[in-house]
């Protein structure tokens, strides 16, 4: 799924997103911000889930120049 996708579908199921992050492989890893969306987004999107393991992008936050 798109990240627009992703946002559009927890919003109509009222799922908090903390964040995702846009796979290499394609679609995105969602984190909720709670285990119960996590659990009810799982279950609503079983068919959408990417099976097996990802490359995930490494993520480094910018750093503040002091």
């Amino acid at each position: 799924m798109t990240p627009r996708a992703v946002t559009a579908k927890c919003q109509e199921m009222g799922i908090g997103i903390s964040t995702f992050e846009p796979l290499t492989s394609g679609g995105v890893r969602l984190v909720c911000m709670s285990s119960e969306g996590a659990r009810r987004a799982r279950s609503q999107l079983a068919s959408k889930l990417i099976k097996g393991e990802v490359v995930r992008v490494p993520h480094r936050p910018d750093r503040i120049a002091r």
